[in-house]
């Protein structure tokens, strides 16, 4: 910042502000929620309730509204709450961090014994065939290893500048 200001480069080093203070916020937030996990011994009821929390926590920690959309029947087997909690928290966690978003997302919906989440974004978008595999990007390799624990499927479709949409499909059986 320092350097971009004594370059007279007022606007990059605003850029390079508001990013520190947008990854300060989720860092914070992400430490705030595992010292609640630890000290909190009362779980939701739903995952519903449990999804809900998630997306009100990001809204909260990075000022982008999220829109959360519900339209399930069925019960989602409890044996699957808490790794389909931490991929959709993994998933906005990535949002807030690299997609640079004024759009997020999450919806949860059944067609018959299949259980579809979304989570979107209309952010910068990248290449997902690039990040696979390289080091540093586990968030994408966690969530793909928790949804296949539920015997599901995960797909990211993304392209530079088109959003981000992270889908999974669990089966309710």
């Amino acid at each position: 910042v320092n350097s971009h200001l004594t370059q007279n480069h007022p606007r990059r080093a605003q850029e390079i502000v508001t990013q520190a203070m947008r990854r300060a916020r989720t860092t914070l937030s992400d430490a705030r929620r595992a010292i609640d996990d630890l000290r909190t011994t009362e779980k939701p009821a739903s995952i519903i309730e449990q999804l809900q929390q998630e997306v009100t926590r990001f809204a909260e920690s990075t000022g982008l509204p999220c829109a959360f959309t519900v339209d399930v029947t069925a019960a989602v087997p409890h044996l699957i709450h808490k790794h389909l909690a931490r991929v959709v928290s993994e998933g906005l966690t990535n949002v807030a961090r690299h997609a640079q978003a004024n759009r997020v997302w999450v919806t949860m919906t059944q067609a018959e014994t299949q259980l579809t989440v979304e989570i979107g974004d209309d952010g910068i978008g990248f290449a997902p065939d690039k990040t696979r595999g390289k080091r540093g990007h586990y968030g994408a390799l966690g969530m793909r290893e928790r949804v296949r624990l539920m015997n599901g499927t995960l797909n990211i479709e993304s392209a530079p500048h088109q959003g981000t949409i992270i889908r999974l499909h669990l089966p309710l059986l």
